[in-house]
């Protein structure tokens, strides 16, 4: 099977779940560094692929590559001037899970922009990624500027249908999308951190986001709300996300951290 073939295979399991993707930004003392892509499918997810690879002519047991180095070396530019791909790696684990492990090396962080998304287009808009300030020493200060939503027309939350089948419509509608999935964006100074205001750091990481589709599935009041709320409003649904246990979204406008 052709690697475009699988790609877009891949795109569409992509957009139903199963997948976990994991986005690591190393910060060095002198402003420069590395991100870091981690992206594993379930297991359900190569064998969904494997077997459509029958239906495009090729065959089930068939090899397939999730590494295209052409979008990767182009991820760069996206990410900011002066990014460039380093290196990609296969990635099997032992519970079936099967992905990959990219790298990207920067010489100056103030010049990226991060957004955590696999749509080409939406990860065109600067206003709505993560930027960076840098002020080197020591300790070493990097400013972290967290994208805001647009304020929300209406702050008052939709009710929960009362209609226990139109409930259940809901759940089932997000459900496929949801399980197994989980995106992280994390930053990782190179040293140790001697102050920060981030709501979430532990182990040397501040957490900026941490979404686990399984942790909102045992919401399903929310679920239903924001299937009534719409795309239209994601400031009304961070909103209902945020007090979600497993659930994180950095809150600060503007995060420092020091480190030495």
């Amino acid at each position: 099977m052709r690697i475009a073939s699988a790609v877009c295979l891949l795109a569409l399991l992509v957009l139903t779940g199963c997948f976990t993707s994991d986005l690591i930004i190393r910060v060095n003392a002198d402003g420069s560094g590395t991100i870091e892509e981690t992206m594993l499918l379930s297991a359900e997810a190569i064998a969904q692929i494997r077997s459509m690879q029958s239906e495009f002519g090729g065959k089930e047991d068939e090899g397939f590559d999730l590494i295209d180095k052409e979008k990767l070396h182009a991820q760069a530019a996206r990410f900011g001037e002066g990014v460039r791909f380093v290196s990609a790696e296969p990635l099997r684990e032992a519970d079936g899970r099967e992905g990959y492990r990219a790298t990207w090396a920067f010489d100056d962080v103030t010049a990226l922009h991060v957004q955590p998304s696999v749509d080409e287009a939406s990860a065109q808009s600067m206003a709505e990624s993560f930027r960076f300030g840098f002020a080197p020493g020591n300790p070493a200060a990097l400013t972290i500027l967290v994208p805001e939503d647009h304020e929300p027309s209406d702050l008052a939350m939709p009710e929960v249908p009362t209609d226990s089948a139109e409930v259940a419509q809901a759940f089932e509608m997000m459900k496929g999308f949801l399980s197994g999935l989980r995106v992280r964006v994390l930053v990782e100074p190179q040293g140790t951190i001697t102050e920060t205001n981030a709501s979430q750091q532990s182990d040397g990481q501040v957490t900026l986001l941490d979404f686990s589709g399984d942790a909102l599935l045992n919401e399903r009041d929310v679920i239903a709300r924001l299937a009534a709320l719409g795309p239209s409003d994601p400031a009304a649904a961070r909103a209902l996300l945020q007090d979600i246990p497993g659930l994180h979204f950095e809150t600060e406008p503007e995060v420092t951290v020091t480190f030495e």
